[in-house]
């Protein structure tokens, strides 16, 4: 969709395809890019334009309810590659392909970079969603079966104030109480 809340992943998505496509020798194919929007009559207007301008193939849509309504349709008169998964237990018809990052897997390659960097002690912050809860898991599960350590984990809520969350997550309070206790105990000001 290049309107609507996924415009921006839809367009960085197609410049990833035009950089490609201009690395390749000439021949090379024609590409055309269609506006799916971002409701259910986009998709379909879209789909009919490619398929009556002569398209042999088809990559997208990318959301997953679009992704679902074009499975939805049956076998396929040309290949499409689904820029996003089907819900688990739902088949996949004749020409229809799937290619997505879920969430679990960027939370993985996050760690594994993070792994190649050599940054092994690491703190997280996620929403505080059954979502957050997957991508959490899955990054620690990767971090530590590379050798690495989740020190602290912090779940936040959408939309909040964050600086609580980030404050707990890096034991500042606990800093500050140990500033004021050796204030306290010294009896000098000191710099912190």
């Amino acid at each position: 969709p290049m309107t609507g809340p996924f415009s921006d992943v839809a367009r960085a998505v197609r410049d990833g395809l035009l950089a490609a496509w201009y690395l390749q020798p000439e021949p090379r194919p024609v590409i055309r890019v269609y506006d799916t929007g971002a409701d259910d009559a986009g998709l379909a207007s879209a789909w009919q334009t490619a398929l009556d301008g002569g398209a042999e193939f088809i990559i997208g849509p990318l959301r997953r309810e679009a992704v679902a309504q074009i499975a939805a349709m049956g076998d396929l008169p040309v290949p499409v590659l689904a820029l996003n998964y089907l819900d688990d237990g739902n088949a996949a018809p004749f020409n229809f392909y799937q290619f997505g990052l879920s969430p679990e897997d960027e939370a993985r390659a996050a760690a594994a970079r993070m792994l190649a960097e050599r940054q092994t002690q690491v703190v997280a912050m996620v929403p505080e969603t059954d979502w957050g809860t997957r991508v959490l898991a899955a990054f620690r599960e990767r971090l530590e079966a590379g050798g690495g350590q989740l020190l602290e984990a912090q779940y936040i809520a959408n939309g909040a104030d964050h600086s609580r969350s980030i404050r707990a997550l890096l034991n500042l309070d606990e800093s500050e109480a140990r500033n004021r206790a050796l204030r306290g105990i010294i009896g000098t000001a000191l710099e912190f």
